[in-house]
């Protein structure tokens, strides 16, 4: 049995805010995607990957940006997540946002999972396709490269929304080649950036992690968990 691998609809809502930037009429691209533009955000409602791909894609040719997932990295809002994003910034820290982030990150993408790997001072948030789908399964969730950049991108706009200051990143791997765009994911991530790699990555400075945030607030927390 292949299960769909799907996504949050609040991620297609994300894209139509891109365009707008590029003063791109979303209508015929979602038509196109098959994708509802005005669909209403609620936790059900998913879209699947194959879509997601297709948008993207539909994306990057009108706007002539294959970046365009940095773009929409930096328009990311913790309400893209639903609950997940608030309590991510009312924990006490970084990690432990992250951490609960991880813990439910299939709500967000059912065909990745997200492991987190310490080594030394550093911690590394490394994206794995899901085990338990199968080799067909696999190759359908390949997931288009404007969603790795955002996959990977939004992890430092929500550390720095949470710290209400720059979290800089130490280390980002994709596993797509970047070398004619180079400056475009270094001037967003502002640390070295390797291309074609074996997973798709970045790492932190797990001291900066686990800095007391100025958003802690442990009612949200519990709020969010009941």
């Amino acid at each position: 049995y292949l299960m769909t691998a799907t996504t949050l609809s609040t991620i297609p809502k994300l894209v139509s805010q891109v365009l707008a930037i590029y003063e791109v009429a979303p209508e015929e691209i979602f038509h196109q995607a098959d994708i509802e533009l005005n669909s209403t955000a609620t936790v059900e409602n998913r879209v699947s990957m194959d879509k997601m791909v297709k948008l993207w894609q539909l994306a990057v040719t009108a706007t002539k940006n294959e970046q365009l997932g940095l773009v929409a990295a930096s328009l990311f809002q913790p309400a893209y997540l639903k609950g997940i994003g608030l309590a991510w910034m009312a924990s006490a820290n970084l990690e432990e946002g992250l951490r609960r982030f991880v813990n439910n990150s299939r709500l967000v993408n059912t065909a990745m999972r997200i492991e987190l790997i310490e080594k030394d001072d550093q911690l590394i948030i490394q994206y794995q396709p899901q085990s338990q789908l199968n080799e067909q399964a696999k190759k359908m969730a390949k997931a288009h490269p404007c969603a790795l950049q955002l996959g990977l991108g939004f992890f430092l706009k929500m550390f720095r929304m949470a710290a209400s200051k720059n979290i800089p990143a130490t280390a980002v791997y994709f596993t797509f080649p970047i070398d004619d765009s180079k400056d475009a994911y270094e001037e967003y991530f502002q640390c070295p950036i390797y291309g074609s790699c074996e997973n798709n990555a970045i790492s932190f400075s797990k001291p900066l992690l686990n800095e007391l945030l100025p958003t802690h607030d442990p009612e949200l927390v519990t709020l969010n968990e009941s």
